[in-house]
C-alpha cells in the first residue's frame, strides 16, 4: 500500500529512473550507474518497496509481435451518473477479459476504454460480446488507433521532480556530512557537482574543501 510519508531525495529518484529502464537491473548495476554502494542502493530500493513507491516488477509485452496489431478507444456514455448504475457499470466491465483499459472521465462520455485486437473482425466479436451486454449502456462510441506516436511506462517529468531547494540541501548536508565538516551562515550561490548531482549550496563548510566524489550511503 502506497505511503505518502516517504520523501524521496534526488538519489532516490535517479534509482527510480534506473529502474524503470530496466526492471532486472541489479542494485549493483543501478549503484555503478548512479555512483552508489549496492548496499546503499538495496536499502533505498526496500525502502521505497515497502512504501508502494515501486508498486512491482513486469515485463513489458510487444503485443504487436503477439498478434494484437490494433488499438480502439471506446467511449461509453450510461444512461445517468446515479451512484447505483456507475457501480454496476463498473463491476461487470472488469469482467471483460478483452478491456485493458477503463477510466472515469469527465466531458461529454461516461467512461472510456483500451482494446487491443488482432483485427476490426475481432473487435466486432468483442463488440457484440462484451461490450453491448454490458449494463446501463446508452451509447458507444469507438475510434480507432491508425498510429501510434508515444508509449511511455513513466512519463519524464516524473524524474524532474526532486528539483526543490530543500531536496539539494538534504543531499548537501548528507555529503558533508559524510566528510566530518560543519555547517555556518547560508552563502547562496555555491554549486558543484557530486555523484553526478548538480547541487546548489545554501551554506558553506567552514575550513573545508568542497567534498571529493563518492559514494553515498
Amino acid at each position: 500500500m502506497y505511503s505518502n510519508n516517504l520523501s524521496l531525495d534526488a538519489v532516490d529518484y535517479r534509482i527510480l529512473k534506473a529502474l524503470s529502464e530496466d526492471g532486472r537491473a541489479s542494485d549493483v548495476s543501478v549503484g555503478e550507474q548512479i555512483n552508489l554502494s549496492s548496499t546503499a542502493v538495496a536499502r533505498r530500493r526496500r525502502i521505497m518497496e515497502d512504501a508502494g513507491v515501486i508498486d512491482g516488477y513486469t515485463a513489458r509485452l510487444n503485443l504487436r509481435a503477439l498478434g494484437f496489431s490494433g488499438v480502439v478507444m471506446v467511449m461509453i456514455e450510461l444512461v445517468s451518473q446515479a451512484e447505483n448504475v456507475l457501480n454496476e457499470f463498473e463491476k461487470e466491465v472488469v469482467k471483460c477479459p478483452s478491456v485493458s483499459f477503463c477510466g472515469f472521465v469527465s466531458g461529454d462520455t461516461d467512461f472510456m476504454l483500451m482494446i487491443h485486437v488482432s483485427s476490426l473482425d475481432e473487435y466486432d466479436s468483442i463488440y457484440r460480446k462484451e461490450l453491448s451486454i454490458l449494463p446501463h449502456v446508452a451509447k458507444i462510441r469507438s475510434s480507432i488507433i491508425l498510429r501510434e506516436v508515444a508509449r511511455r511506462a513513466n512519463v519524464p517529468i516524473l524524474f524532474e521532480r526532486p528539483t526543490a531547494g530543500s531536496r539539494y540541501r538534504i543531499a548537501a548536508r548528507r555529503a558533508f556530512d559524510g566528510c566530518g565538516g560543519s555547517y555556518r551562515s547560508p552563502i547562496a550561490g555555491s554549486r558543484t557537482w557530486l555523484n553526478g548531482v548538480h547541487i546548489q549550496f545554501h551554506a558553506h563548510v567552514a575550513g573545508q574543501s568542497m567534498p571529493r566524489p563518492g559514494r553515498w550511503r
